[in-house]
């Protein structure tokens, strides 16, 4: 866990050669881009090499330092074949640039962000304190989970990964996001820096390729910086929650930086409000979404330069970054399919309009295609409507009423393939095949080469386990209206998301994937946590945002020309609607401070991690703050429920496996046998789980009291450690 200063020296060595590496490209293949694309493509490059390379050698030879060697040399070789195959266009070198207002707003306001995300993330991330291991509130669950990927498939060398809270369970998890911080571990670095530089290198990315690909799109740099601000700093109107009666009850307010989870993002109990900040509760906690991210946005910037402005060579590098992000993230994929499915729409549309310049028969083609589109979703919606009100929904068995509920997507989905083929097949007859061939089939075809694998053996298999992709409606809401769910919970951008979207103009063709993916995110979920759909409807956020805020500089430019008095003052004040609840939620956490692990729990994984081998199976009761998978990549017999149960995992008879162990590993020595179970860890977590345990099913174990038998396992298993209140022990085979 600790590491060596050579080992952090190696590890940063690898990381940044990768970068380079990808930045090299980079610079071949973008060469007509400015610095700043190639650079943020360049490092986007770099991190997907890294993420992916190791892996590929680790399917046939195991995660380890011969596989990642491999990877570092086909790295160099592609670098090397891309510097020589790509025909040279000037150096790397380019013009001084001439900086702008909003080139020093851009600097600032990423600045402070970054600093923000460093600082929050180092004070959260294992920090030892008084011999504690402290955390903060929103790394408390999920960064147990991502510290126990990374640790075991470093330690234990399996690959494909498998779950280490659950042995023998095959890891359907997009572990791509971990085991690019399982490199850097093998190199012999401290565990913090594992997880945090690739990590701060990913929200580099993040922030670059977002306002790319809004400068790339308004050819505004003014639009870029404020769509930023309402991405980055998102929040609704949840602080008025904590304004009641502030003279009388200043508490009410105070209880934002002091209480569990009462933030003005994230007030589900008392407010509904559950439009979370991304940089607090998404970009730090949840790494799939930082790298899914990391990697979508300046694929964006770079596809959009494809689809609108005719750089039709971008399209293959566009399709390596898409093939390769189902195991990176597969919601942003699932985002990308519906983006570019749309953006293609467009441009068939688009040439059918350019093929009929004179006349009606272009546009009657084009109505045509959007009667095509809207015929299934409408028959699907009404039928879906009559069978829910005539059967009463609240009676229909659960995949009945998912079904009904799902149908207006699916609609959807049927509608734009259809849509689809009837503007492909008029493309064709028109001679626009050949174009089309070396375009959007070259996208197509390398996508699915490298992503249909991934999907067949992680993701489809999670889908078959019966507790994904199912209908739900109106996402997190419970019990409030509907648009003043959504108005309270995302705040100005709701308020202005129509006038902007019907202000778009040439606009709304970049802006359309948005409708989409949030019309099917409505209906549909992909997950068993209904909550982890906003992992798609932030991003059809971030393009809604871009157009408000365009729409937002447009106004404010109206009132300048007119020199209306106060412009400036009433542009503050809805700066400070758009982010004040954001700025309050980014406080309390970068305040907040937790105990992850205590002291007792450190040594006892510090004991583990030194003396077991590397295989080694520790029986422990599930908790999910738990010392020892997290830390040092050993397995144990069950993890937590938080995480397999949304994973969709059956872990029930594991779970209850691990406790009747706990209650005799004695008499349930075939089970002892089953789990191949190494040490016991016996601590005041397992004796409070165990009573509860104990309180469930007594009945069916008479006998036995309310208390771990802690004699019986000193007379038959060797004690090996003890701290605290933490004893192991070792089994003898």
């Amino acid at each position: 866990m600790q590491g060596s200063f050579f080992g952090d020296l190696l590890a940063a060595v690898y990381l940044l050669a990768f970068v380079l590496g990808g930045v090299a490209v980079a610079n071949r293949i973008f060469y007509k881009e400015d610095m700043l694309t190639r650079l943020t493509v360049g490092a986007t490059m770099g991190s997907f090499m890294l993420m992916w390379f190791p892996s590929l050698f680790s399917f046939f030879m195991g995660f380890n330092l011969w596989s990642h060697l491999l990877a570092f040399v086909l790295m160099a070789a592609v670098t090397v074949a891309v510097s020589l195959l790509v025909k040279h266009h000037g150096s790397f070198a380019v013009k001084k640039p001439v900086i702008s207002v909003h080139d020093v707003v851009a600097l600032t306001f990423f600045g402070f962000v970054f600093i923000y995300y460093a600082l929050t993330l180092s004070s959260h991330t294992i920090p030892i304190i008084g011999g504690d291991v402290h955390t903060g509130q929103c790394t408390y669950g999920d960064m147990n989970m991502h510290l126990g990927f990374i640790t075991s498939v470093a330690t234990q060398g399996y690959f494909p990964p498998e779950y280490s809270i659950l042995p023998g369970t095959p890891l359907n998890y997009p572990f791509l996001c971990d085991t690019v911080s399982s490199s850097l571990y093998l190199m012999g670095c401290s565990l913090r820096f594992a997880y945090m530089a690739p990590m701060l290198l990913a929200m580099l990315q993040l922030m670059s390729g977002f306002w790319l690909l809004v400068r790339n799109w308004f050819k505004d740099k003014a639009k870029a910086n404020v769509a930023s601000v309402l991405f980055f700093l998102c929040g609704g109107f949840g602080f008025i929650y904590f304004m009641d009666r502030l003279r009388e009850d200043p508490d009410n307010f105070l209880r934002i930086f002091e209480a569990f989870y009462n933030t003005p993002t994230n007030l589900v109990d008392e407010g509904n409000i559950r439009w979370v900040n991304i940089i607090v509760d998404m970009l730090i906690p949840q790494r799939a979404t930082l790298f899914g991210w990391s990697v979508l946005f300046p694929l964006l910037a770079v596809l959009y330069k494809a689809v609108f402005e005719n750089e039709d060579k971008y399209f293959l590098p566009a399709a390596i970054f898409a093939g390769g992000l189902p195991m990176i993230h597969t919601h942003s994929f699932l985002a990308l399919g519906l983006i570019c499915a749309t953006w293609l729409l467009w441009r068939l549309g688009r040439s059918v309009l350019d093929d009929h310049p004179h006349g009606n028969q272009g546009k009657k083609y084009i109505n045509t295609a959007v009667l095509i589109a809207a015929i299934p979703t409408v028959i699907c919606l009404l039928y879906a409507l009559i069978n829910l009100v005539l059967n009463d929904a609240d009676r229909l068995d659960p995949a009945s009423r998912s079904l009904y509920i799902a149908l207006p997507a699916i609609g959807l989905v049927a509608g734009l393939l259809l849509a689809g083929v009837w503007l492909l097949v008029l493309n064709v007859i028109n001679g626009r095949a050949k174009d089309l061939a070396c375009t959007w089939l070259v996208f197509l075809a390398v996508t699915l080469v490298l992503a249909v694998p991934q999907l067949v053996k992680w993701t489809f298999s999670q889908v078959g386990e019966g507790t994904m992709l199912k209908g739900h409606f109106n996402w997190g809401n419970i019990n409030d209206n509907y648009l003043w769910f959504y108005i309270k919970n995302i705040g100005v951008v709701a308020l202005l998301a129509v006038p902007a979207l019907l202000n778009a103009k040439k606009h709304f063709k970049v802006v359309a994937p948005a409708l989409v993916i949030f019309f099917i995110a409505e209906f549909v979920v992909f997950k068993p946590n209904v909550y982890d759909n906003n992992k798609l409807l932030y991003v059809s956020y971030a393009l809604v945002a871009c157009v408000v805020a365009s729409y937002m500089v447009d106004a404010y430019r109206a009132l300048k020309k007119a020199d209306i008095k106060g412009r400036r003052v009433l542009a503050v004040i809805v700066l400070i609607l758009c982010t004040f609840s954001a700025v309050l939620t980014m406080h309390r956490e970068q305040v907040s401070d937790y105990v992850l692990y205590d002291k007792h729990q450190l040594a006892a994984a510090e004991y583990i991690e030194k003396n077991a081998p590397s295989d080694a199976v520790v029986l422990t009761e599930t908790r999910h703050n738990n010392a020892i998978s997290s830390l040092t990549g050993r397995n144990i017999v069950c993890g937590s429920s938080s995480f397999l149960y949304y994973h969709g995992v059956n872990y029930h008879q594991s779970q209850q496996d691990a406790m009747l162990m706990l209650m005799d590993p004695i008499r349930f020595n075939d089970l002892m046998e089953k789990y191949s179970v190494d040490y016991i860890l016996v601590s005041n977590y397992e004796r409070s789980a165990y009573r509860e345990f104990y309180k469930l099913y007594s009945g069916g174990y008479p006998g036995y009291t309310t208390e771990i038998n802690e004699n019986m396992l000193a007379e038959n298993f060797e004690l090996v450690f003890s701290s605290g209140d933490v004893n192991i022990y070792k089994v003898t085979n």
